[in-house]
Order: structure tokens, then sequence, then C-alpha cells
């Protein structure tokens, strides 16, 4: 065996946060907590502004705030403004991103609601189907299948000869007169 030397071990990557010095860092937490110090002192019609200015852009806010569009302009790049309208803007994806998850829980694929979907189609007017009635001959083909209403294959009465079938129909009619019980077959 030779003894081959060691491969050099690589210098770990970095982290991002290693880029930054500790008191640049420092200063930007100071400056994020000056931030949500003065948005949380913001004036009704600051709060009125933001939100006015947001949804409706600086032109609408003006008017319907009775402001000049350079008011609502200034207001709006304020420092503690733009950070509360950042805040609202990520309060508002999270809520969406919880709504739709939610969403997408309800609408869980399992036999409960596959056989609903196929009664709605079942029951839907052909109105709603484009005049088609395809969709709902097959939705109930399918629930028919489901629950055991389908069509058997085979008779169970083809291979049976005359004299077979005759017996049947007469056992059949003792155990409807109450003369004889039913043969387990």
């Amino acid at each position: 065996m030779t003894n081959l030397p060691a491969k050099p071990r690589k210098p770990k990557r970095p982290s991002i946060k290693s880029y930054v010095p500790k008191e640049l860092a420092r200063e930007q937490d100071r400056q994020l907590k000056a931030l949500d110090l003065a948005s949380a002192r913001l004036t009704i019609d600051q709060i009125v502004c933001i939100i006015a200015g947001v949804k409706f852009g600086p032109a609408e806010a003006a008017l319907r705030l009775g402001q000049t569009v350079e008011w609502v302009e200034a207001e709006l790049q304020k420092p503690a403004c733009e950070f509360t309208i950042k805040m609202m803007r990520d309060m508002m994806l999270t809520e969406i991103v919880r709504t739709e998850v939610r969403a997408l829980r309800r609408k869980v694929l399992n036999k409960k609601t596959i056989e609903e979907r196929l009664l709605e189609l079942a029951y839907s007017d052909p109105s709603e189907t484009k005049g088609s009635i395809v969709g709902q001959v097959q939705a109930l083909k399918v629930l028919g299948d489901l629950f055991g209403f389908a069509k058997p294959e085979s008779d169970p009465l083809k291979d049976k000869s005359t004299d077979e079938l005759q017996a049947l129909v007469r056992q059949g009619a003792q155990i409807l007169e109450g003369n004889a019980s039913p043969k387990v077959q």
C-alpha cells in the first residue's frame, strides 16, 4: 500500500452573516427598532394616508383625503411609513398563503370527496354542462359501480338447464308461501 497524501480540506463556506461586520449589524438592528417604534407612533392621518395610498395610488388618495398629491407622496416616502407598508404587505402575503393552504387542505382527495363530486355532477342541471348529459351519465355509472348497483357481468342463470330453472322457481314459491326454509348455496 502506498501512502497517499490526504486531500486538503476545502475551507468552509462563510455564511451570509459573516459578510456583515458586527458594528453594521448592530446599526441595522438599531435602525429597525427605531423604525418599528416610529411606525407605532404614526398618526391616524398617516395610517389612513398609507392605506389609501397603497389601495388607490397617491392621486386618488389625495382626492379622498382632501390633501395635495405632494403631501400624500411626502407622507408615503417617510421611513416609518415605508416600514409600515412593508410590514402590512408581509402580513397580507402571509394571510393569503394561509388561506390558500386551508383551501388546499379542504380539497383533500379521498373516497368521500370523490363521491360528493360525482353526486354533484349527477344531479347538476344539463344547462350547467353546456346541454350535454354525457358527464352526468358517466358520473351515475361510476356511482353505481361504487355502491354495487352495477349490472352483473354474467348472468348466473345462463348455464342452468330448464329443469334446474323450474326447480329454482318452485323453491322460490315455497319460500314465499312459507312452506320451506331457504337453502344456503
